[in-house]
């Protein structure tokens, strides 16, 4: 249930952290298929499980930040080969925010004439500086 609330593909809601005063913050992490060693192709074993925290859009009309628990795998073989599972519907590699925030505000920036900042701080402070640089509105893919 908390998967369809969260509303992404491959992911699985670990918890959330809610004090009730700052963000509420949603722990998930990847589901999808296991990727196997870019060098010799054998799949991977779990190295480490590095946190990346993103702005996301709000949720129930507070601030929301999702706290994706990667995958960092390491080849089993003698490959010297270590790579991080990536889920494109939830970001792309080194973003500040989830892909569909950066979505959203660049469709209110072009569809709605918006300025940057200011939608940036209808959403949230962090937001702005990072929603210049994601491609398309929502429901289009470049």
């Amino acid at each position: 249930m908390c998967e369809l609330l969260v509303g992404l593909e491959e992911v699985a809601v670990l918890g959330d952290d809610d004090d009730g005063v700052g963000p509420l913050v949603v722990h998930v992490e990847s589901t999808g298929r296991r990727l196997g060693c870019p060098e010799c192709g054998l799949f991977g074993w779990s190295k480490d499980r590095p946190a990346v925290t993103l702005v996301d859009l709000r949720c129930f009309g507070r601030r929301t930040r999702l706290v994706w628990h990667k995958h960092r795998m390491v080849c089993p073989d003698s490959c010297p080969k270590t790579w991080t599972v990536e889920v494109p519907s939830i970001t792309a590699s080194r973003m500040a925010m989830t892909d569909r925030a950066g979505r959203w505000a660049c469709w209110q920036v072009g569809e709605k004439a918006r300025t940057v900042s200011e939608v940036g701080l209808r959403t949230d402070p962090g937001l702005s500086g990072s929603a210049a640089r994601v491609g398309s509105p929502p429901g289009r893919r470049s």
